[in-house]
């Protein structure tokens, strides 16, 4: 008993060191393993000399075997074998207590097996042992044979099998590819491997492909959730030996990484093709060469493609970059697609959605390619392009957002739109049903070489918050049954603003709010050629002359009622001159002075001012009594001021006039008044002192003549 205790001491010690080298080495999985082929009918037990030997034949159904239980005793050397007289694949020895118990044999590394083809289990004797096996029993998948020359030729097959059992995984956890791998690689053909494919269908579902930078020249197919994983996206190449998808996903939850995909495809078909949901393609290189797509979803639905660089070529021929087409609820961010080139127009796409609703496109810059930079088309419907930079598409018919036909309910926000070859931003529905009911928000659409924003057929959008401006010919055209069209707070500086043969509504009703140019009021656009003024005191930044705007009669039915004029900081009051003294003047006369009155505030300031208080003795007019927009280097506006002065006699009148700021109410200017009338003195002293000698006559003609 002390002996067994210490044989198993050492056995527990050496699998406790062998499964921390093995962990080290990355090649067993954590997987339980699971039990193959079994024969338990039995009853024999035999010992044989040192010069037999038995061969248990299987045939396996897992791919990995990992070890065999046999009812044996003594010191064995169990190997595996595809052939019976051929080299051992793999083999341990033990040495076992002679006692009737089922012992393990455990093979390390892992054996990586062929299903359905027949194996062998050898045991060779080393020094005493008994094997147990048992006659008719049964086990169709094998049988056992003897040898009586230590293994090296073998009896004919007997009606007997050895009680045994086979164990094994079906896949691995992980797996690593390098095409410097070969069968001297531990692992090899297990968890190591020199092609992807071998290591996709190797790992277990769920599991990692991890590959190593290299060159792998083949066609992969994943019909199982997993990562698949390259170490470094420049240097780890698939390559699809110019034959059909360079990889295809069938299955949901797959994850690929770090790769550059590339083929010159005599089909012209696609480098990466997603038939599944729940992906995320991410941080790869696709370069196209005679490909039809980098990219290709069909019925794939909320997948992620983010961070992807696929650039074409001249020679490229390809259809576009990205294509989404059937699918929903995809992700679509932070890629940049560039230089998909199409030998003739109407194809060359950056993005094409087609027939998909819901999908999100944000944050990617698409430039170069031969057509529409990024397109949705054919009742694409409920999407979101957002915060994308689509410029430099070049191509003869190139826009650099387009919806086609029918796609309707469709965001556009936050994009730049420019320097493409036609139009930023156009929305057609001649190719199959009007294009209805989009938002059209906060873009930046500038130098494109034809128009900013187009509509033909396309009724019931709403286009807020845009900048348009320096597009080389108009800004936004609406025509061909484009009705009941939104249109405001955008701001338009374009050589023709706008063009509207149809019914549209290019203003919203005076509301409180910033506006595009930074005033309080939102209500129409700023036009760059609108040349009313703001007449209302405080203004509210809404013009109120030479309405409606009307683009020069470009905009046909109505046209901007509100159109926004600038927005300008409060100006100073300054006076430079003033005259409002008189003396002498007859009660109840008129006089006349001036009040000059300046802005003296800075740059970029409007002051609107108004005489506010003045002397409550006499009557005042003031010509004008207020003044509004006066900019700094307009220079003085002088006001006429207009007395009538009291009846009173010999009175002193003293006051002030005071003139605010309509803008700013701590800003306020005084001007000192004085007037003052004279004592009646029509009738000389001499004729005063004369009277002194009657004083009857001085007495009356005083009270008559008030002396």
């Amino acid at each position: 008993m002390k002996k067994i205790v210490i044989i198993l001491v050492a056995m527990l010690l050496i699998s406790s060191s062998v499964l921390t080298v093995v962990t080290s080495l990355k090649i067993n999985s954590n997987l339980p393993d699971q039990v193959d082929q079994v024969q338990e009918e039995g009853g024999y037990c035999k010992i044989p000399s040192d010069s037999i030997s038995y061969a248990q034949s299987f045939i396996p159904t897992l791919p990995i075997l990992t070890r065999v239980e046999i009812n044996v005793a003594g010191h064995y050397k169990c190997s595996i074998r595809s052939q019976l007289t051929g080299q051992d694949l793999t083999s341990v020895t033990e040495d076992y207590p002679l006692s009737d118990e089922w012992r393990f044999f455990d093979f390390d590394p892992d054996l990586h097996v062929t299903p359905d083809e027949t194996y062998y289990i050898v045991l060779i004797p080393q020094d005493d042992a008994f094997i147990c096996y048992g006659e008719n029993t049964g086990y169709t998948r094998g049988c056992l044979q003897i040898s009586e020359d230590g293994g090296y030729t073998w009896g004919y097959p007997r009606d007997s099998d050895m009680q045994f059992r086979t164990y094994g995984q079906y896949c691995r956890e992980e797996v690593w590819v390098d095409d410097n791998f070969n069968s001297n690689t531990q692992g090899w053909q297990i968890d190591h491997f020199d092609a992807i494919q071998d290591g996709v269908d190797a790992v277990c579902e769920y599991g990692t492909v991890n590959v190593k930078s290299g060159n792998y020249h083949e066609n992969i197919e994943i019909d199982k959730s997993l990562n698949l994983i390259g170490e470094d996206k420049i240097n780890t190449i698939i390559d699809g030996n110019n034959i059909g998808a360079v990889i295809k996903v069938t299955d949901n939850l797959v994850n690929i990484n770090g790769f550059t995909f590339t083929t010159n495809s005599d089909d012209n078909d696609i480098l990466i093709k997603l038939r599944a949901n729940d992906c995320n393609i991410e941080n790869n290189i696709l370069i196209l060469n005679v490909v039809n797509h980098g990219i290709d979803l069909l019925y794939s639905n909320d997948n992620n493609i983010f961070d992807n660089i696929v650039t074409g070529s001249p020679s490229s021929n390809s259809i576009a970059g990205i294509k989404i087409y059937h699918s929903d609820g995809n992700i679509i961010k932070n890629n940049i697609i560039t230089k998909i080139i199409y030998e003739h127009w109407g194809n060359g796409y950056g993005i094409l959605v087609k027939e998909s609703k819901e999908n999100r496109i944000i944050g990617n810059t698409v430039s170069e390619n031969n057509y529409h930079g990024i397109c949705l088309c054919v009742k694409s419907t409920d999407n979101l392009i957002e915060d994308n930079t689509v410029s430099n598409n070049l191509g003869f018919s190139a826009d650099g957002i387009s919806l086609l036909s029918a796609s309707n309910d469709n965001i556009l926000n936050n994009n730049i739109v420019t320097k493409n070859y036609q139009i930023g931003i156009s929305l057609n529905g001649g190719f199959g049903g009007n294009v209805n009911n989009n938002i059209i928000t906060n873009n930046t659409v500038t130098n494109n070489l034809k128009h900013g924003i187009t509509f033909i057929e396309s009724s019931g959008n709403t286009i807020k918050d845009n900048i348009i401006q320096q597009n080389l010919n108009y800004g936004i055209i609406f025509g061909q049954d484009s009705n009941n069209n939104l249109i405001f707070n955008n701001y338009f500086d374009n050589p023709f603003n706008a063009k509207d043969d149809c019914n549209n509504n290019w203003n919203i009703d005076k509301t409180n709010g910033q506006n595009i140019i930074g005033g309080q009021y939102l209500g129409g656009n700023y036009w760059s050629d609108y040349t009313g003024v703001d007449n209302d005191v405080p203004p509210d930044g809404l013009g109120d002359t030479l309405l409606p705007y009307t683009c020069s009669g470009n905009i046909v039915n109505g046209g901007d009622y509100h159109p926004l004029v600038g927005s300008y900081d409060p100006g100073r009051i300054g006076i430079t001159d003033s005259d409002l003294t008189w003396a002498d003047v007859p009660p109840g006369g008129n006089v006349t002075g001036f009040i000059q009155i300046i802005n003296d505030g800075g740059d970029n300031t409007r002051l609107n001012w108004k005489i506010a208080e003045y002397p409550s003795w006499g009557t005042w007019t003031f010509i004008p009594e207020n003044g509004q927009n006066l900019k700094p280097e307009d220079g003085p506006v002088q006001v006429e001021v207009e007395v009538e002065a009291p009846e009173e006699k010999d009175e002193e009148f003293e006051g002030q006039v005071k003139i605010i700021n309509l803008d700013d109410p701590d800003d306020s200017v005084v001007v000192p008044v004085s007037l003052s009338t004279p004592k009646n003195k029509a009738i000389n002293i001499q004729f005063l002192r004369y009277l002194n000698n009657y004083p009857l006559i001085k007495q009356l003609l005083q009270r008559f003549l008030e002396l």
